[in-house]
């Protein structure tokens, strides 16, 4: 998913967090890329940071630093 909670008002984009989480919990799996650090902190179980168009770390969740651009 691209950024799927861009140009949402909050209730959509919780309803968005839902259904990644419904799916997550049925054992599926989402590759999510955002800006939105809160966002990805709420629904991811493992974050993966891009720098220069390479792989530069993996962070864990909850810890991406909620509005900070790595």
């Amino acid at each position: 998913m691209d950024e799927p909670t861009s140009a949402l008002d909050g209730v959509a984009a919780r309803a968005v967090g839902d259904l990644i989480r419904a799916h997550t919990a049925d054992g599926g799996s989402v590759v999510l890329v955002s800006h939105d650090t809160t966002f990805v902190d709420e629904v991811a179980d493992e974050v993966w940071s891009l720098a220069q168009g390479q792989l530069s770390r993996t962070v864990p969740p909850r810890d991406t630093g909620a509005g900070e651009q790595r």
